[in-house]
């Protein structure tokens, strides 16, 4: 069965195909994270350490409709990169109130600089199911969102699901959560898990054993940080690296009472350097329903992913700031996509 072996600390390091890179798929909600995740990899393909086959955008998330299609072409642009982008055809399962959504919109929109909104199309889905069957291999799929449009292709076309070599994935929790808007629901849930639990669940069901789940055990070690902003201010050679620091610059993690990290990088960076983050096999399941809805729980006849247990601060952050600068080295392990 595939596995992303970069992330299991099994495979002996991998060179990066010349010719060919690996083929990624991007799956994003354009939050300031997925925003700082995706110029990573942007450097990396443009080191053609990996090659971005498409990115599609979820509306089912954080980003308002229009907007973060808007956003995510415009990155690209900046980072020099020509993707095929499209986003979703489904609304948020639950409202995401403005006061999460609005400071969000609004930081992206200040890293980015001047970006016109796009009109939605809604067209990610499809974008999934063409860029997976044109794609000569198996590709790496790497979900930063809700779940939403992965599940939405998966059942247009089911033989999609045998393109996917792995999925790198950022979500879900078996220790606490970050949802703390809604009194409806008991806080136990991470947001891109309960933005869509039914997908998540069907999700983890057909790609069980090929998931690299990145919990909030993990990205607990990873905070955002006025020493990680210090760092990046004198160390911003690239255009990913300016536009990340400009994130780090807006945001404090002592003004606010909910602490920021950095989620999607975690799950980015753990994908191709070695060290970063620690993985261990678990079977979850998601709830559906009632209070603890969207709440990923261990479950004896759950999927199987492999579950971030912990992270390494120091790790991360050297290997995201040298990566966001293009200095990638030996301490890279396998590129997305290794397979077994």
């Amino acid at each position: 069965m595939a596995v992303v072996l970069a992330l299991l600390g099994t495979a002996a390091p991998v060179a990066a195909d010349p010719v060919h890179p690996p083929d990624v798929i991007v799956d994003t909600d354009m939050s300031f994270d997925d925003v700082a995740a995706l110029s990573y990899l942007a450097e990396e393909a443009s080191r053609r350490l990996v090659t971005i086959d498409a990115v599609t955008v979820s509306t089912a998330g954080i980003a308002y409709p229009g907007r973060g299609l808007g956003h995510a072409r415009c990155l690209l642009t900046r980072l020099g990169l020509d993707v095929p982008t499209s986003d979703g055809d489904l609304p948020a399962r639950y409202p995401v109130p403005d006061a999460v959504r609005g400071p969000s919109d609004q930081l992206v929109a200040d890293a980015l600089g001047d970006c016109p909104s796009a009109r939605p199309e809604g067209g990610a889905a499809d974008l999934l199911v063409s860029a997976l069957l044109a794609a000569p291999g198996e590709v790496q799929l790497i979900l930063l969102g809700p779940l939403t449009d992965l599940v939405e292709a998966l059942q247009r076309n089911p033989a999609v699901a045998d393109k996917i070599g792995g999925v790198v994935l950022m979500g879900g929790s078996t220790t606490h959560g970050n949802l703390d808007w809604d009194p409806a629901f008991d806080g136990s849930q991470e947001f891109n898990i309960w933005a869509d639990a039914p997908a998540a669940q069907a999700a983890f069901t057909a790609l069980s054993g090929r998931i690299a789940l990145t919990p909030l055990n993990a990205t607990d070690s990873v905070p955002v940080t006025a020493s990680f902003r210090d760092r990046l201010a004198g160390d911003r050679e690239t255009v990913a690296a300016e536009i990340v620091y400009r994130i780090a610059a807006d945001l404090s993690t002592g003004g606010g009472s909910t602490p920021l990290y950095w989620w999607d990088p975690l799950a980015v960076v753990a994908a191709t350097v070695d060290g970063v983050e620690t993985f261990a096999p678990a079977q979850l399941r998601v709830v559906q329903g009632g209070r603890a809805d969207g709440r990923t729980e261990a479950c004896s006849a759950g999927a199987t992913v492999w579950f971030g247990v912990a992270a390494a601060t120091d790790r991360f952050e050297d290997a995201f700031i040298d990566g966001l600068n293009g200095r990638f080295d030996g301490r890279r392990r396998g590129q997305p996509g290794a397979t077994s």
